[in-house]
């Protein structure tokens, strides 16, 4: 491969999980204002699965080969003018965001971004599990804190607490000084180590037999 390509997983028309492979594509040159990163692990979310199957063909667009994948982390390989904050080495996770990938999206070796895309990754966790929370961090993060304008103290219910999005929302309601509580289908585990206080197993229990009264409900 010459040093002005990359590898990157891509599909040649829409479909199922079989139109995917791994080829060639031109590595990105970082411009002004970007920061190049190289990639150490990837996640696919539902959009990512929709995307590839056509259903949002008014945002991928017809175009092929296209890429795959928002959520990614790594390390900053380049710097391009102006992107000052930055420093080669620096871990980072970030979201390129729901816009045609191009030849290639996060599941790629390197990705150049604007710098207000990534965000210093977290030193408690590996990269690569850092690359699963971006989306799902943003979306819990902009329902509770933005929209709802969760606070100290409030009653949260998150429906679904034991999914990828439920479970990091219990996690961000927590950090908000809320008090949770989650309705699950699964995994009831999963949201009670996420921070939920109580746990409500929708097979067997109904709004009606939930007796308290919530200040938010996701």
């Amino acid at each position: 491969m010459q040093q002005d390509e990359m590898w990157a997983v891509q599909y040649g028309s829409y479909g199922g999980p079989e139109v995917l492979t791994i080829g060639s594509t031109p590595k990105p040159k970082v411009g002004r204002g970007e920061v190049l990163v190289e990639v150490s692990g990837f996640s696919l979310n539902n959009v990512d699965v929709e995307k590839r199957r056509g259903k949002m063909k008014g945002v991928n667009g017809f175009g092929f080969p296209k890429g795959i994948g928002v959520d990614f982390a790594g390390v900053v390989a380049d710097v391009g003018e102006g992107a000052n904050r930055w420093r080669i080495g620096d871990r980072v996770w970030g979201y390129l965001g729901i816009k045609p990938c191009g030849e290639s999206g996060a599941a790629a070796q390197y990705v150049a971004v604007r710098p207000n895309k990534i965000a210093h990754a977290p030193t408690n966790i590996s990269i690569q599990e850092a690359a699963a929370f971006p989306l799902a961090g943003l979306t819990a993060l902009q329902a509770l804190r933005d929209t709802l304008k969760v606070e100290p103290g409030q009653r949260t219910l998150v429906v679904g607490g034991s999914g990828g999005v439920g479970s990091t929302a219990v996690q961000v309601a927590a950090a908000l000084g809320a008090e949770v509580d989650a309705v699950v289908g699964s995994q009831a585990s999963v949201a009670t180590k996420a921070g939920a206080n109580r746990i409500f197993d929708y097979h067997s229990v109904t709004p009606d037999d939930i007796a308290e009264r919530y200040d938010a409900i996701l």
